[in-house]
């Protein structure tokens, strides 16, 4: 039988057939441009806190309070769901980081209110959390050999393409508090979907409720991502 694995640099080994190789190129890509719109997702936000302050009647200080509950979320992600992929595959923890990431979108479309405000933001916080650890051990997965490239430049390309593209719709379209997250739940939708298509990167193995308790570091994939998309929200 003909040997068909992948080496992990994304080159393929001896026998390797050519369409497995262009799946594993093909996850690269995805996971990056899925890294993006964690990121994109988490700054679209921040143009609109002068539009909530002016609908809702916020005060700094509650803007202050919207800010900390994401990094608070993020953090908790980070914390206990970091590794969870090591465990039981990146496919799983992808889909489950889209669809929390879908909900924030929801529920920042629908938000009337702070209380609702604050937990669309700490839902968004947990869903990057979750995504950027993922997405990030994805791309190392499938390319060794420019993952680590790749994985450097998602957060700020991401943070700029959310920031920018939320100004634009504030800008030009008469309903921002609601289109800016349509259009992000529909892209998250879009990915939900190609994930179906994707190969499974990573391996499972024993340990996946071991691995949920609080480990106070932070994966070496999502450092550069932790520093970029924590202050700049």
């Amino acid at each position: 039988m003909q040997d068909t694995s992948v080496s992990r640099s994304g080159s393929p080994a001896p026998g390797t057939a050519a369409p497995r190789r262009l799946s594993l190129r093909a996850m690269t890509l995805y996971s990056f441009l899925g890294a993006l719109l964690v990121s994109a997702s988490s700054s679209a936000p921040t143009p609109l806190y002068p539009l909530y302050q002016q609908t809702m009647q916020l005060t700094p200080f509650w803007i202050t309070v919207v800010f900390a509950i994401y990094v608070v979320s993020l953090l908790a992600a980070l914390l206990t769901l970091g590794g969870l992929s090591d465990y039981v595959g990146r496919k799983p923890m992808i889909l489950a980081a889209l669809l929390v990431n879908a909900v924030a979108m929801v529920l920042f479309a629908s938000a009337a209110g702070l209380g609702q405000l604050i937990v669309a933001r700490a839902v968004q916080g947990f869903g990057v959390g979750i995504g950027t650890t993922v997405l990030g051990a994805a791309i190392l997965d499938s390319d060794r050999e420019r993952g680590p490239l790749l994985n450097s430049m998602t957060a700020f390309l991401g943070l700029a393409a959310g920031s920018i593209g939320s100004v634009l719709l504030l800008t030009f379209v008469s309903d921002p508090l609601h289109t800016v997250y349509d259009v992000l739940f529909l892209l998250t939708a879009v990915m939900i979907v190609l994930l179906w298509i994707m190969p499974e990167s990573g391996s499972r193995k024993p340990g996946a409720l071991a691995s949920l308790r609080p480990q106070f570091s932070v994966p070496e994939q999502s450092r550069p991502v932790l520093l970029r998309l924590t202050p700049a929200n």
